[in-house]
């Protein structure tokens, strides 16, 4: 998480009353809801929480039927996708106390799992502007989570290999997904994640299933052989299933982060290095790699003419901001390829009204808004991605955490030359 969000007006008090996620007691008071890139939780939840199991009582109880109601359908996204069916009910509990917290009752109905964008049932925007996915069912949430549009994105699939159903391990599984799913890097506590999750698989998720006569993920896995990935390996195209693409090998229309078109700034925080980590040119990150590869800007060569330019990485902040409109869906690939420039892609957008507006000058960040391209003729192009950040690559061989880097990094905003002027998306 970065500088954590507010929720703020989206709980009556009754409701605040009433969240117990990753607190001591299953009826904790929490102030307020926080948001990030998946999921919403209690207000300190994640910045050092505790680690037993917090649940007891009314909450204990709750998360057993829960998995009494949903397990069958999170069984069934195991086989198909290898998604271990004990952490999709675990997670409902983190991200929503089982759907009593948080944006699914402010407004994101059936949305248990944290999920932003647009769901089969619409979407819903909080007050921090931020869309989240609206679903017709708790189980077609659990589809999308579960599957190629989150935990099959290819952003997982390290953790994936660790689930051989002959050698079964979930604490590692749990331990390389959460350090991408919730890392310290944002102000998280990868530890005491982990050790929650495993203490509501270990309690109540343990004690439902045994009451049903189901098998954990592992038994699940070794009775029915299901490899790693499921029905679908790693590495092998995912996209469509599930409203959303996969995120290291098909993205056709749709976002890689939520499956809607037109969601820059997420895809933009997806595809960059995450604030403090490196992005320098040997080291992009997978999505960025794949999409950049997409656009036959790729050779595998490190360095080279211009920045790194046509033989390296997209080491420069044209090609970064243009492999984001890409992969987000809202250029096309014969498009993208004709805008590596920062003159070709204000030529573009001003030669497309229907779709870019140029709102003005930059001047406060109050102008902005998620996914706004700011872009200063000649010099720098970058994507604001809300909360005072930006989004963006940088020839400079500077590693300041205050500098994007040669392969994308977020940092709080800051500006090379100018003035900017800021292109916004219509849809």
């Amino acid at each position: 998480m970065k500088k954590l969000l507010l929720c703020a007006g989206i709980l009556t008090l009754t409701v605040l009353a009433v969240l117990g996620i990753n607190a001591r007691h299953a009826n904790a008071v929490e102030p307020a809801v926080q948001e990030n890139r998946f999921v919403c939780f209690g207000a300190g939840a994640l910045g050092g929480g505790t680690s037993g199991s917090s649940l007891s009582g009314t909450g204990y109880d709750r998360l057993k039927n829960a998995v009494k109601m949903y397990g069958q359908t999170a069984m069934e996204m195991q086989r198909e996708w290898g998604t271990p069916w004990e952490v999709v009910l675990a997670q409902m509990q983190k991200e929503s106390n089982v759907g009593t917290a948080g944006i699914a009752v402010g407004g994101a109905t059936n949305n248990w799992l944290g999920i932003t964008g647009k769901g089969d049932a619409g979407s819903w925007t909080s007050s921090s502007g931020r869309a989240w996915a609206v679903y017709s069912s708790v189980d077609a949430s659990i589809r999308d989570w579960a599957g190629p549009r989150i935990l099959r994105n290819g952003i997982y699939d390290a953790a994936f290999a660790y689930l051989n159903p002959s050698s079964y391990d979930l604490p590692s599984f749990l331990k390389v997904m959460i350090s991408h799913y919730a890392p310290n890097s944002d102000g998280n506590n990868e530890t005491a994640y982990v050790q929650d999750v495993l203490s509501f698989i270990n309690g109540p998720i343990k004690e439902a299933r045994e009451e049903m006569s189901w098998p954990s993920s592992a038994e699940l896995a070794t009775q029915e052989n299901i490899p790693i990935g499921g029905r679908h390996p790693l590495g092998t195209p995912v996209g469509g299933a599930g409203g959303g693409g996969g995120g290291t090998v098909d993205f056709s229309g749709c976002n890689i982060v939520s499956g809607v078109m037109g969601n820059i700034a997420e895809t933009a925080r997806l595809l960059a290095r995450q604030r403090g980590e490196s992005a320098a040119p040997d080291n992009p990150t997978e999505a960025y790699k794949q999409k950049f590869q997409e656009l036959g800007q790729w050779t595998g060569v490190v360095g080279g003419s211009w920045c790194g330019g046509y033989l390296g990485f997209g080491a420069s902040c044209d090609r970064f901001v243009v492999t984001v409109l890409y992969a987000a869906g809202v250029v096309t690939k014969d498009e993208a390829v004709h805008m590596l420039t920062i003159a070709a892609q204000r030529t573009y957008f001003d030669n497309h009204p229907d779709k870019w507006q140029k709102v003005g000058v930059f001047r406060s960040e109050s102008d902005l808004q998620p996914g706004d391209v700011l872009s200063a003729s000649g010099s720098h192009v970058m994507i604001y991605v809300g909360n005072g950040e930006v989004a963006g690559a940088s020839c400079t061989t500077s590693t300041a955490p205050s500098r994007n880097g040669k392969t994308g990094r977020i940092t709080p905003i800051f500006f090379v030359g100018g003035p900017y002027d800021i292109y916004r998306y219509k849809g």
